[in-house]
């Protein structure tokens, strides 16, 4: 994998290494206060020896107390729940661009809240810079389900111009929808969620940015239909998440397929995201192909 080939930090040995470590300890605060930055995420950072990321937290925070220290922790929960870090990174990769049931939605959400201390904040997005773009993933699987699939080809092209590309707008719609799961599926009391993404996820960018292809993204996309589309459903969204309080300081409750009323084929991934002030309720829809329905006590 990427930090094995290209000798990260992560094959130094720094426990006994203390002019190493006085080096490296420097580079972050260097940076971050010859451009004004307001924090440093660490890369792979399961895999850094942890005291010594103690000490890189603790001198980015001596120069800057309000600094933030994000840790990349692609990697099984249980080796990312002591990474001395502000807000741990990585969340819902895979789920975003390969699951396409409730059960594994709801089982990886509740390990989250079971594993980190009450009040932690995950940093949540569906894009990774190591592997092929979720719109490109997501558009070839959609142009093979709508080949084979007459009724969902039927639908599809009854609800979108003639001129459009029916798998790419599918495409930029399940980039909607794993924006708002991001949004809103954490727990105030549990694990809150902040979305973090890739830059051209907001346009659903398909050029792969990673260490052997050349970085040639397609920014004029933004303003392109039907990529535009998808850039200002993030900014009315962004601008108006402010204002539903049940996102910020309520709780979640999950509602499971397997009992009475639930969508017997698990397709639709419904929880309440509740506060003193009100509740809202969000359920989404994994499958592109066909409605469903659920009852909800």
């Amino acid at each position: 994998i990427a930090w094995l080939v290209y000798s990260d930090v992560a094959l130094f040995d720094l426990v006994f290494n203390e002019p190493l470590q006085e080096y490296l300890l420097e580079v972050a605060p260097y940076w971050m206060d010859a451009c004004d930055l307001d924090g440093v995420r660490i890369d792979a950072s399961q895999t850094v020896d942890r005291p010594f990321l103690k000490r890189i937290k603790n001198r980015i925070q001596q120069l800057k107390p309000e600094a933030l220290v994000l840790g990349e922790t692609l990697c099984p929960l249980h080796e990312a729940v002591d990474v001395p870090v502000d807000m741990v990174y990585a969340l819902m990769v895979d789920f975003h661009r390969d699951v396409e049931h409730a059960r594994p939605l709801n089982d990886f959400l509740e390990e989250v809240h079971r594993s980190f201390a009450p009040g932690t904040v995950a940093m949540a997005y569906f894009e990774n810079h190591d592997s092929p773009r979720a719109t490109q993933v997501w558009r070839d699987k959609y142009r093979a389900l709508l080949d084979g699939d007459g009724a969902a080809r039927g639908y599809w092209q009854s609800v979108l111009p003639p001129d459009a590309d029916p798998a790419l707008c599918m495409a930029l719609l399940k980039n909607a929808q794993a924006l708002f799961v991001d949004a809103s599926a954490g727990s105030a009391v549990g694990t809150n969620l902040t979305r973090g993404m890739e830059w051209g996820s907001e346009w659903g960018e398909d050029v792969r940015t990673d260490f052997e292809n050349a970085t040639l993204l397609q920014p004029a996309l933004r303003r392109q239909a039907p990529h535009g589309a998808l850039t200002r459903l993030y900014e009315r969204v962004f601008a108006q998440r402010g204002a539903w309080t049940e996102l910020h300081s309520g709780k979640v409750y999950y509602h499971r397929n397997d009992a009475d009323g639930g969508d017997v084929d698990d397709r639709l991934f419904a929880y309440v995201r509740y506060s003193a002030q009100g509740a809202l309720l969000v359920v989404h829809n994994v499958d592109p192909a066909r409605a469903h329905s659920m009852r909800l006590r």
